[in-house]
C-alpha cells in the first residue's frame, strides 16, 4: 500500500525562536495530533527527534495548510469565512 507522506523537520532552537517556551510543547502537540482521527484534520503518521530536530511525518493533503492559504488569499468573502468556520467548528466537535 502506497501512502504519500508529509515530512515536516522543525529547528529545535527556531520552535523556541518561534514562542514556543519548551519544546515540550511541541512533542504535546505531536502527542495531541497522534489522537487525534477527524475527517477534517491531517491525519498524522509519526514523529521522532534527534538533538536539534523534531521531525513530524502526516498525511499529504495537496493545497497545503489553512494558514498559508488564508495568507495567500489576502481578502476572503464572507462565504468563504464561514465555510472554513464551518469546517473548523466541525472538527472539534462544535457542530
Amino acid at each position: 500500500m502506497e501512502i504519500e507522506c508529509a515530512f515536516k523537520v522543525l529547528s529545535k532552537r527556531q520552535i523556541i525562536n518561534r514562542g514556543w517556551k519548551t519544546v515540550e510543547q511541541a512533542n504535546q502537540e505531536v502527542r495531541i495530533l497522534r489522537k487525534l482521527n477527524h475527517t477534517f484534520i491531517v491525519n498524522f503518521i509519526s514523529s521522532w527527534q534527534n538533538q536539534t530536530k523534531l521531525f513530524i511525518v502526516m498525511e499529504y493533503l495537496p493545497g497545503g495548510e489553512l494558514y498559508h492559504l488564508w495568507k495567500h488569499l489576502r481578502i476572503a468573502s464572507n462565504s468563504l469565512i464561514r465555510f472554513f468556520a464551518a469546517q473548523i467548528s466541525v472538527a472539534l466537535g462544535n457542530s
